[in-house]
């Protein structure tokens, strides 16, 4: 199932919010359908080779805001972004 299927069964059984988690391909096949609304990153300092890109749709262009960062524990920043209106 791709992320707007998924998303399209995930609001018919009622859901109205969903929390996506796994790797790359997962996160990409919500963020490529346009479905995503929030995302949150949690930054640890800590630089790993081949981890993956987000956002591989190439007309994907959706704009976010920091919406708060919060600091976790020594060293571990989360960012949360909420979409926007375009250029907003």
């Amino acid at each position: 199932m791709d992320g707007l299927t998924s998303s399209h069964y995930l609001r018919e059984k009622g859901f109205e919010e969903v929390v996506v988690g796994g790797g790359v391909q997962i996160y990409n096949a919500f963020l490529n359908s346009g479905t995503i609304t929030d995302i949150y990153f949690n930054f640890v300092p800590v630089i790993v080779g081949d981890g993956g890109v987000l956002g591989t749709a190439e007309n994907l262009v959706t704009h976010y805001r920091v919406a708060s960062h919060t600091l976790l524990a020594e060293g571990i920043v989360q960012v949360h972004l909420t979409e926007t209106a375009q250029g907003g």
